[in-house]
């Protein structure tokens, strides 16, 4: 009877787990780095359209209060 050993079986096994496992996690990380990259973009725009629209209305109100005072 021939006698075959389990034991790099079980290892090659454990290791194919082991890389789709790491594998699955490194493409879990993508996509977030992804979404946030996105977000980040989206929250540089809209502060820069905040800022445009303060300038805006500190410009009028300094505009406003110079010709009052003339």
């Amino acid at each position: 009877m021939r006698r075959t050993s389990t034991g790099p079986i079980l290892i090659g096994v454990a290791l194919v787990i082991l890389v789709a496992i790491f594998g699955y996690f490194a493409y879990q990380l993508n996509q977030q780095d992804k979404k946030l990259n996105s977000i980040q973009t989206s929250v540089v725009d809209d502060g820069d359209k905040i800022q445009s629209v303060v300038n805006f209305i500190n410009t009028s109100i300094s505009n406003a209060q110079s010709q009052t005072k003339k």
